[in-house]
């Protein structure tokens, strides 16, 4: 049966009252608001549970929250990924900065340890969702410069050939 336009209004009015609504407070109001010059669909306790359960009030409730809920989330996910594409561009400039300061820098050392170049590497993978950020590549011992200048060079610790 096709809802009546009263019935459409009872049903916003009873949706937002939000979680602590009820059909006896959605008659309370009503019966305040007859008063007034924005007269109610009705005030009638009857009319509305009627109302309620012909046209399955509780059942679009639920479904109206949970279309609210799924917008929200993707809401949120849109707003992670601008943040997540900010922040890897901050850290993409961070690690070329710092590898063009070490290729260019005469013994100034920029990082404490090859732990700390590692986690701003695998952090920018994990926000590029790449595999590298799930694995540990901590084995390096000793000077952290010689160490990445032996990378920039292309020989990773090995004598040139």
């Amino acid at each position: 049966m096709k809802e009546t336009p009263a019935a459409q209004e009872a049903f916003e009015d009873y949706y937002g009252m939000g979680p602590e609504r009820s059909l006896r407070k959605l008659t309370d109001q009503y019966e305040e608001r007859k008063q007034t010059a924005n007269k109610p669909p009705t005030v009638r306790f009857e009319t509305i549970a009627e109302w309620s359960t012909k046209h399955n009030w509780q059942e679009r409730i639920i479904d109206r929250v949970e279309q609210d809920a799924a917008e929200v989330r993707k809401q949120m996910q849109e707003r992670l990924i601008g943040v997540s594409k900010r922040v890897a561009g901050f850290i993409e400039v961070e690690l070329t900065r710092l590898l063009e300061r070490l290729r260019d820098s005469d013994g100034e050392i920029l990082a404490a340890s090859v732990a700390d170049v590692e986690k701003l590497a695998k952090l920018y993978y994990q926000i590029a969702g790449q595999p590298l950020a799930d694995r540990t590549e901590t084995s390096i011992e000793g000077n952290v410069e010689l160490f990445i200048r032996e990378v920039l060079n292309g020989t990773n610790g090995r004598s040139p050939d």
